[in-house]
């Protein structure tokens, strides 16, 4: 699915709150896994966050049972003190780490949703980057998808012929080819107006491929090494426990935000990140090297992102403070999940040169692409 990374079709911005835009339309099982994975990864500049608008009948419920297992996704909470008791965090600070992103819903199906004008998106001066139709959503057909690549795009303004040319923006149906009847090479005759090119790819065989393909485990080990103290860097994967293996494959993951952040195009990292039969040039490493500050906080805010969001359960919250604050004890173990030093807004030096660690290697790893 990283493969469908909406920073490869936008570009991002550098300094508003909001980087990326992207939005999903449905509330099956892939729906969410989608809204889990951008909360992970979605860091796509050192300010700002990934926006993500979620529509469909019923997304509401399908956030609160994610909230369940995942309660960093959206905080109910907008006191620091809540988060951490010892007052040494901003409330700036806070909100650009909580919640990992910014989620916008709309409850209620898409297509009356757009009759009402009630779909973010089409008024603001940003389109989403990519749509991610999804399986139990209430576009059924070619016509409907039609529809919405109108709807979308209706207002000419907000968009330039150079954006049109450059086809960077998609509607990606995330369900079977034989649901909505498209294929990736079937020539449609889009209006030449419209910004959003339909496109359609199979689960089923994104995934085969993904795992038969997949070169991510072989980054984690890189990037596993940069804090371990192994000799034996493939027998100590072998035995490392799958939350420590996960830390590692999402850096990998964010290998191809870090490189389009920098000024990487799309095709380049796509060719060297996902298919790996290329390898980046002297000058798109200079690119990265310019922005090595950026990519450093990047990488700690994705770092802190996907603790967040995994349940780093470290807590420092004393009991005197969990009992004065919460007498029943229900939040007790929302709580615990955060570790302070998850929020604290300057890190050690230690910590910092680990961040700038996995930018260097993550230099080296897209010059040698071909040989992981």
């Amino acid at each position: 699915m990283n493969q469908y990374s909406p920073d490869l079709y936008a570009p991002t911005d550098k300094t508003g709150t909001v980087s990326q835009v992207v939005m999903v339309i449905g509330t099956s099982e892939v729906a969410k896994a989608l809204v889990l994975r951008f909360a992970r990864i979605g860091i796509y500049s050192p300010k700002g966050k990934l926006k993500l608008i979620w529509v469909g009948e019923g997304v509401a419920d399908a956030l609160h049972e994610l909230k369940t297992n995942y309660p960093a996704l959206v905080t109910d909470y907008n006191e620091v003190g809540y988060w951490s008791h010892d007052g040494s965090t901003s409330e700036e600070h806070f909100n650009s780490l909580l919640p990992p992103l910014i989620l916008s819903l709309v409850n209620e199906p898409f297509t009356q949703a757009i009759r009402n004008g009630k779909v973010p998106g089409i008024h603001e001066p940003v389109l989403p980057s990519v749509i991610y139709v999804c399986h139990n959503s209430d576009i059924l057909n070619l016509v409907e998808a039609r529809d919405l690549q109108a709807a979308m795009g209706k207002q000419a303004t907000i968009f330039h012929k150079k954006d049109r040319e450059k086809k960077k923006r998609l509607i990606l149906a995330v369900q079977s080819k034989s649901v909505l009847g498209i294929a990736q090479d079937v020539h449609l005759p889009f209006l030449p107006a419209l910004p959003y090119q339909i496109g359609e790819v199979s689960l089923d065989a994104l995934f085969a491929n993904t795992i038969a393909e997949d070169r991510a485990d072989e980054l984690a080990k890189g990037y596993h090494a940069i804090y371990a103290k192994s000799n034996d860097i493939d027998k100590e994967w072998a035995e490392l426990r799958f939350f420590l293996k996960e830390s590692n494959r999402d850096v990998a993951d964010h290998l191809a935000i870090k490189a389009r952040y920098a000024g990487i195009d799309a095709d380049t990292v796509s060719d060297c990140v996902f298919k790996g039969n290329a390898t980046i040039s002297e000058a798109d490493r200079l690119l990265m090297e310019e922005k090595h500050e950026d990519l450093a906080i990047m990488e700690m805010r994705r770092y802190r992102a996907f603790m967040f969001m995994n349940g780093f359960t470290h807590g420092t919250h004393s009991t005197q403070y969990l009992v004065e604050n919460d007498k029943d004890g229900k939040d007790l173990d929302r709580c615990l999940r955060v570790n302070a030093t998850l929020l604290d807004e300057a890190l050690s030096q230690i910590e910092r040169a680990k961040d700038e660690d996995i930018v260097d290697y993550s230099m080296r790893a897209l010059a040698k692409m071909r040989s992981l």
